[in-house]
């Protein structure tokens, strides 16, 4: 009786810190509220998720944080008031060649506007003795800097843009997160 207990308080405790780390995701620092190399961010609304509601929320093994990142992302999406998910994971195929990939598709319920969510969800150090802010940021292993990331979205991102034009697909928007 008391190592049932024991499970289902270890069950319990693992759930509320999945929750916490929920909340972190919500709460992540924006640091393109500076509009870094003219990418806009997406808004991440403050909508009230009780833990009554987030503990049907459920994590295959243990994800790294970016696919984590893109579960959290997606709870968000089908629990908001603003947004419904159209699509996710859309891989963009030329030839038999992989091209690369929309991560979400919303839609404003309200103004039925579309939007394209690029999740960009990682770990950066901050170096504060360099001058240019976007190359203050580097990854953990010195090789993946921000700067390089941005504008390689940039660059796939209006490739995107044209070849769904080509193709009669519409984006109306593209935001990064």
């Amino acid at each position: 009786m008391n190592e049932n207990k024991d499970l289902n308080q270890i069950a319990f405790e693992k759930d509320k810190r999945l929750y916490y780390q929920y909340l972190g995701f919500l709460n992540t620092y924006d640091i393109f509220n500076k509009n870094i190399i003219d990418i806009q961010s997406f808004e991440i609304l403050q909508e009230d998720i009780s833990y009554e509601k987030f503990k049907n929320f459920k994590l295959d093994n243990h994800p790294p944080l970016g696919k984590r990142v893109e579960y959290f992302f997606e709870f968000y999406i089908n629990n908001s008031k603003k947004y419904i998910l159209l699509d996710k994971n859309i891989q963009i195929i030329n030839n038999k060649i992989t091209l690369g990939e929309f991560d979400f598709i919303i839609q404003d319920i309200l103004t039925k506007e579309i939007f394209h969510i690029e999740l960009v969800y990682k770990y950066y150090l901050y170096k504060q003795n360099e001058e240019n802010e976007v190359l203050r940021y580097v990854g953990v292993n010195n090789h993946d800097i921000l700067e390089e990331r941005l504008n390689k979205l940039k660059l796939k991102q209006s490739h995107f843009y044209i070849m769904n034009i080509q193709n009669n697909i519409l984006i109306l928007m593209t935001y990064l997160l």
